[in-house]
């Protein structure tokens, strides 16, 4: 003698189990494609570029400077630089510079006139 409840609960289950697939897969269908974070940018200019641990060589018998981090700025040059995670303000050390190669010129020159 068979059992007929069980052959009738898996009937049951198997078309529960197939009416939950078909709804899930219909609700996947129907739902809008999630636009991705960021499309991709080809041949257009960024405004900001971030280079990491990157070595700046001169080429001009000087050692290579780094690793840095570069900040590059459309249009207004390097603003930041970051040395040993203390980050530099570029116009404000290109001022300096400036400053030092004047003052070393000019003691140049009076210690060249002195003849000492």
């Amino acid at each position: 003698m068979r059992w007929e409840p069980d052959e009738v609960i898996m009937k049951r289950l198997l078309a529960v189990c197939g009416f939950v697939l078909a709804m899930a897969s219909l609700v996947m269908a129907l739902q809008p494609a999630l636009p991705s974070a960021r499309a991709p940018h080809h041949a257009q200019a960024v405004k900001r570029l971030l280079i990491k641990n990157a070595m700046v060589v001169y080429g001009n018998a000087k050692p290579a400077y780094g690793p840095t981090d570069i900040k590059v700025i459309h249009g207004g040059g390097i603003e930041w630089t970051i040395k040993d995670g203390i980050p530099y303000h570029v116009p404000t050390l290109m001022t300096q510079t400036r400053d030092m190669v004047t003052q070393a010129r000019a003691e140049l020159a009076k210690k060249a006139k002195t003849g000492k």
